[in-house]
């Protein structure tokens, strides 16, 4: 038995070796998280080591009893601090980790002097045993049950730290976190609440497994934020900061899009929108409210493309979008942005006004997405010319 359990150790010993060289290999965990890495398979090795040497010191007569007593202190202080590691490991600041840390600290500072009494573990002091030879089982003194106790309320602290960290992240990654969880208690069940037996010390090896799954599972919320905060930062770089539409970067990739040997989409529609009298709103009235008439204006944009289209800042007061329509439905939109525009009033500006016109594929067929665009701005500026035209400057410099 005792060469079995060996064999149990060595391979757990290897298991958390391999972890410390994936954390050291691994050049995206910062310093400081490496430490508590490292920390963490530090004590399970060490709570396994302080186990097993005591085991196999068992019964040796040449070996003082306050030895012996002293590595099982070792295994009761060190065991619950492995296990709230797992927690620990998380590195959230929270009232539950202070209380988690205050009981660890209240278990070593009670077991030291329990090492030289037989209230936590019973050592025959003829045989130095503390495993009855008829029953291979541990002989626990009367303070044991009280152990096992607070490492009942340190493995509740643990899964309650589990499940507060399971919502801060992807809802699809909770069934692994929650997997390792169950994985550290089930050892710990089969080692503290079945009856001891030297075959059933497994909960070093559930340490060791759930150590390297954790690892495993970190890293992989660590790609994830990675992975998120790229796309934000993508989406941030094409992004126009004063209105939330595309950007001129995002309008030169959607551009590249298309290729120049093959016929554009039949369902096409490219619409051309300028602002009317924003340079007008700037001079007179300030920058603050030709922005507001710029928002204003991609307010309304929106409401005319719905879900049916992208819209792209490419200047000032310029905007060009790309949709799926048909005639009908181009210029049901630009109805759309009457209405929008008739009722829009901002806090600064009284009112926006947007020229705007469509040009559709289906209607040049073979042309290039650039000629397709330079028809629809020749609409959208005869829009132009017909609205200052029809309304003098004196009158729309009033906006």
């Amino acid at each position: 038995m005792y060469d079995y359990y060996t064999a149990v150790c060595i391979v757990s010993w290897l298991g958390l070796a391999i972890l410390c060289i994936l954390v050291n290999e691994n050049g995206r965990i910062p310093k400081k998280s490496k430490r508590v890495y490292y920390f963490t398979y530090v004590l399970i090795a060490a709570a396994q080591l302080a186990e097993w040497l005591a085991i196999r010191l068992n019964g040796n007569t040449d070996i003082p009893i306050a030895a012996i007593g002293a590595l099982k202190c070792a295994d009761f202080i060190l065991t619950p601090v492995a296990c709230g590691m797992f927690a620990l490991q998380l590195r959230m600041r929270n009232g539950a980790s202070r209380v988690l840390v205050g009981l660890l600290i209240f278990n070593a500072a009670a077991q030291i002097p329990l090492a030289f009494t037989d209230l936590m573990i019973k050592i025959d002091p003829v045989t130095h045993s503390f495993i009855d030879p008829q029953t291979n089982k541990e002989l626990s003194g009367s303070l044991y049950p009280a152990y096992i106790a607070l490492g009942g309320v340190i493995l509740v602290i643990v899964i309650i730290q589990f499940v507060i960290y399971g919502r801060t992240f992807r809802r699809r990654n909770h069934a692994s976190l929650y997997s390792i969880m169950f994985l550290v208690i089930a050892g710990t069940t089969m080692q503290e609440l079945v009856p001891k037996d030297l075959s059933q010390k497994v909960f070093y090896l559930s340490l060791t497994l759930g150590a390297a799954l954790m690892f495993i599972h970190l890293m992989e919320y660590a790609q994830l934020s990675a992975d998120d905060t790229l796309t934000k930062q993508q989406k941030e770089i094409i992004t126009d900061d004063l209105t939330g539409m595309y950007n001129r970067r995002a309008y030169s990739n959607k551009i590249n899009t298309f290729d120049p040997e093959k016929p554009l989409p039949s369902n096409l529609a490219v619409f051309s929108l300028d602002i009317n009298g924003l340079k007008n709103v700037n001079d007179m009235m300030g920058h603050e409210a030709g922005d507001e008439l710029i928002c204003g204006a991609a307010d309304c944009i929106r409401k005319m493309l719905g879900d049916n289209g992208e819209c792209y800042r490419t200047g000032g007061d310029e905007f060009i979008a790309f949709s799926k329509m048909n005639r009908k439905q181009a210029d049901a939109a630009l109805e759309r942005l009457n209405m929008a525009t008739d009722v829009w009033i901002g806090k600064i500006v009284r009112e926006v006004r947007i020229s705007a016109g469509y040009a559709l594929a289906s209607d040049h067929p073979g042309m290039t997405i650039e000629k397709l665009i330079c028809e629809a701005d020749k609409k959208m500026y005869a829009r132009k010319s017909t609205f200052y035209r029809e309304r003098r400057k004196n009158d729309f410099s009033g906006i």
